[in-house]
């Protein structure tokens, strides 16, 4: 199977953090899945890392790095990506720019998207796969 990664599990996932849901960290550990991050990930992190490097622990390059020495593949923005979000049902709990493209690239692609963010179930989309972090006690 082919795997979107969200930017919240690709980091969760890079530096190792405990909280990464069991079933992400089995499926990213499956040699037989093909897991991809997308550009707008790497966008994200680079944003993020500017305005607080102690907020997020990598740079868009470490970032790169990591996903390339991991096997993890980069997915490119497109126009038929761009256009696909127009499609996306709207939800009221969540509009977050990057998710929406993140989920318009996994419904172009084929691709099922893996994340934490519950708010992306209200998109009712079947490439979306919503898995609960772990709380640390």
């Amino acid at each position: 199977m082919k795997y979107l990664l969200d930017t919240n599990i690709m980091i969760l996932a890079l530096v190792d953090d405990p909280s990464l849901p069991d079933t992400a960290r089995e499926i990213i550990a499956a040699p037989e899945h093909e897991k991809y991050v997308s550009v707008a990930s790497i966008w994200e992190i680079v944003i993020k890392h500017a305005k607080n490097p102690h907020a997020m622990p990598l740079s868009g390059e470490q970032a790169v790095q990591y996903c390339k020495s991991c096997g993890v593949q980069l997915i490119p923005i497109t126009k038929e990506h761009a256009i696909t979000v127009a499609g996306l049902r709207a939800t009221d709990a969540h509009n977050d720019p990057f998710d929406r493209l993140l989920i318009a690239q996994s419904k172009y692609e084929n691709l099922m998207f893996i994340t934490c963010d519950e708010h992306l179930d209200g998109y009712h989309e079947p490439t979306v796969l919503t898995v609960k972090k772990k709380t640390h006690r």
